[in-house]
């Protein structure tokens, strides 16, 4: 097996109403080993930048308003993403999550451990299946971190995956979950079991899940 050396890890995110948890999520990412972040300000007028000005050197933010276009925002950004950035600024491996979902390591400290054991040979990607997480019976925002905040969770996994995936291997996306891939790589779960869509049912929780504040 070759080891990967040089590796450049990516969020893509669409962000909107998410003042009040957009710095939370840049933070965490950023701590979890991510490189760099990406995100499309769809607010009529861009407030993200304002917000998030301590992190530009890490992040970059395009504005993108409106839903008025011949598919869905979310779809435009990404095919702005992967035309102007994915390529271009070299990074080997992305993850299209929304700005209320937090990745969480199970085994590892960093998402680049994560990506050596878990995304090679033949895997494209890896599912990450969503756990859902609710109010907490809160009903009043207050400005404790969402992480301290909302706590309990469902205890089986959601069906739904996002997929993180090495850029190599990547040929399309399928639709905002998971993606086409080159050569006959698989996009697979944990366990090493192939899925094709947005939906792996054989939920392992044990190394990855998704975190959904919805």
């Amino acid at each position: 097996n070759k080891e990967i050396i040089y590796m450049k890890v990516g969020i893509v995110c669409i962000a909107k109403l998410e003042y009040y948890y957009i710095e939370e999520f840049v933070i965490y990412h950023l701590l979890l080993g991510f490189d760099t972040i990406y995100i499309y300000d769809n607010e009529d007028i861009p407030i993200y930048h304002k917000i998030l000005k301590d992190y530009l050197k890490y992040i970059k933010i395009i504005h993108l308003p409106g839903n008025n276009y011949h598919k869905g925002v979310q779809y435009i950004a990404l095919d702005h993403f992967i035309k102007n950035y994915m390529y271009k600024d070299g990074l080997t491996h992305i993850c299209h999550i929304d700005c209320d979902e937090f990745i969480a390591l199970k085994k590892h400290k960093q998402i680049k451990d994560f990506i050596r054991e878990y995304i090679k040979d033949d895997c494209a990607g890896i599912g990450m299946n969503w756990r859902f997480f609710g109010s907490n019976g809160l009903q009043k925002y207050d400005k404790k971190p969402l992480l301290e905040r909302f706590t309990k969770c469902g205890k089986e996994g959601n069906h739904h995956i996002k997929t993180l995936f090495d850029t190599s291997k990547f040929k399309s996306f399928l639709d905002c979950h998971s993606i086409n891939t080159k050569n006959n790589n698989k996009v697979k779960n944990t366990k090493g079991k192939v899925i094709i869509g947005a939906f792996n049912k054989d939920i392992d929780l044990s190394v990855i899940q998704l975190n959904h504040y919805k």
